[in-house]
């Protein structure tokens, strides 16, 4: 199995496993909160904690940003949550200043290619795709332009699909690792399915290390995961859950 680096540790079989900490939108557009969940992961003995960039006009018409109800399938729920919680470009700076200075490594998914070229300047040293991206390949190969390891989730893809991708960032030279991912929020035991971590692990085109992107509650799919030979783990991170907001 291949093996890539995040900051000083190595990523792949016989290494530790890797604790990422998904903060996502969870500071509701305010940096303060932010740094909060910086401590927080920190506190819990993650090994990074992951934020989320959007570049809304880039994804969504004017028309639906001006008024979300033109919006369908939940759109007009979503768009304005996203617009109450994305943080500024200097916030951005602040919290990744913050990270560094608390010893975190700090990740970040990318929903879109200014995104891609904003997080440039932060100078990360790995990128986080979403599952609906799994198949976006002008995002993809914005991303292997720039030449650094990806972690992708999996949980929209269907195996072809999976296979689709991994044969095109092998022509592209890109370390990658696939995550194991159930879309659902909260995922329940039952349909973890970590059986398919052995899929991931086995099937061509190449090696790559594995892991889970677990939107289960407790820890129990967390520790089979690892079990099963998990070298990455993403774990979604709140400081209340009460709080308002999607997750």
């Amino acid at each position: 199995m291949s093996e890539f680096r995040i900051g000083d540790r190595l990523i792949g079989a016989g290494h530790p496993c890797y604790i990422i900490a998904e903060a996502g939108i969870n500071h509701n557009g305010d940096p303060r909160q932010a740094m909060r969940l910086i401590d927080a992961a920190k506190q819990a003995g993650a090994s990074a904690v992951k934020f989320q960039k959007r570049d809304l006009p880039s994804l969504y018409p004017q028309s639906m940003l001006d008024d979300p109800r033109l919006g369908e399938q939940g759109l007009q729920y979503l768009i304005p949550v996203l617009q109450r919680c994305e943080l500024s470009e200097d916030d951005f700076l602040r919290v990744r200043k913050y990270a560094h200075a608390a010893d975190m490594e700090f990740l970040c998914t990318p929903w879109d290619i200014p995104s891609v070229d904003f997080l440039e300047t932060l100078n990360l040293s790995v990128y986080k795709v979403g599952s609906p991206d799994l198949k976006n390949f002008p995002l993809l190969d914005r991303l292997a332009a720039v030449g650094k390891p990806l972690i992708l989730s999996t949980g929209m893809a269907t195996e072809k699909e999976i296979s689709t991708t991994c044969r095109r960032l092998e022509r592209l030279r890109i370390n990658y690792s696939l995550l194991h991912c159930v879309s659902c929020y909260p995922a329940t035991v039952d349909e973890a399915n970590l059986r398919f971590l052995d899929w991931l692990r086995d099937s061509p085109p190449a090696a790559y290390p594995i892991g889970l992107s677990d939107h289960s509650l407790g820890n129990l799919v967390t520790l089979a995961a690892v079990a099963r030979g998990a070298n990455i783990i993403e774990r979604h991170l709140t400081l209340d859950r009460n709080a308002p907001g999607p997750d």
